[in-house]
Protein backbone atom coordinates (compact mmCIF):
# COMPACT_ATOMS: atom_id res chain seq x y z
CA UNK A 1 0.00 0.00 0.00
CA UNK A 2 1.29 3.74 -0.81
CA UNK A 3 0.45 5.34 2.49
CA UNK A 4 2.16 2.18 4.05
CA UNK A 5 5.09 3.49 2.40
CA UNK A 6 4.87 7.30 3.82
CA UNK A 7 7.88 8.52 5.73
CA UNK A 8 8.37 11.80 7.16
CA UNK A 9 12.07 13.11 6.09
CA UNK A 10 13.89 16.29 6.67
CA UNK A 11 14.57 18.66 3.97
CA UNK A 12 17.44 21.14 3.17
CA UNK A 13 16.04 23.53 5.20
CA UNK A 14 15.92 20.99 8.11
CA UNK A 15 11.53 20.72 8.26
CA UNK A 16 9.85 17.67 7.95
CA UNK A 17 8.40 17.00 4.62
CA UNK A 18 6.74 13.54 3.36
CA UNK A 19 8.77 11.19 1.23
CA UNK A 20 8.59 7.36 0.64
CA UNK A 21 10.68 4.65 1.54
CA UNK A 22 10.72 2.45 -2.03
CA UNK A 23 11.37 4.38 -5.12
CA UNK A 24 8.51 2.73 -7.11
CA UNK A 25 6.08 3.35 -4.23
CA UNK A 26 6.64 6.67 -4.85
CA UNK A 27 6.33 6.81 -8.81
CA UNK A 28 3.26 5.05 -8.11
CA UNK A 29 1.71 7.69 -5.47
CA UNK A 30 2.99 10.27 -8.45
CA UNK A 31 0.77 8.57 -10.83
CA UNK A 32 -2.23 8.51 -8.57
CA UNK A 33 -2.31 12.15 -7.57
CA UNK A 34 -1.92 12.99 -11.33
CA UNK A 35 -5.16 10.67 -11.98
CA UNK A 36 -6.56 12.32 -9.30
CA UNK A 37 -5.91 15.96 -10.09
CA UNK A 38 -7.08 15.56 -13.52
CA UNK A 39 -10.40 14.84 -12.07
CA UNK A 40 -10.34 17.60 -9.56
CA UNK A 41 -9.79 19.93 -12.47
CA UNK A 42 -12.80 18.27 -14.58
CA UNK A 43 -14.98 19.06 -11.38
CA UNK A 44 -16.61 15.41 -12.32
CA UNK A 45 -17.08 14.41 -8.64
CA UNK A 46 -16.40 17.34 -5.51
CA UNK A 47 -18.19 14.75 -2.91
CA UNK A 48 -15.59 12.00 -3.48
CA UNK A 49 -12.53 14.47 -3.66
CA UNK A 50 -14.14 16.32 -0.25
CA UNK A 51 -14.37 12.69 1.44
CA UNK A 52 -10.64 11.65 0.21
CA UNK A 53 -9.73 15.32 1.53
CA UNK A 54 -11.21 14.69 5.15
CA UNK A 55 -9.44 11.17 4.81
CA UNK A 56 -6.15 12.45 4.70
CA UNK A 57 -6.52 15.41 7.01
CA UNK A 58 -7.71 13.03 9.94
CA UNK A 59 -4.92 10.50 9.09
CA UNK A 60 -2.31 13.10 9.33
CA UNK A 61 -3.98 14.83 12.80
CA UNK A 62 -3.71 11.37 14.04
CA UNK A 63 0.06 10.91 13.21
CA UNK A 64 -0.90 7.81 10.71
CA UNK A 65 2.17 8.83 8.79
CA UNK A 66 4.56 8.75 10.88
CA UNK A 67 6.41 5.76 11.68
Amino acid sequence: MVYDNIIILENEDNKPEVGFKDLKIAEKFVSMVYNYAKDLQGNTDKYIMKYISKIVKLACEEGSFIR
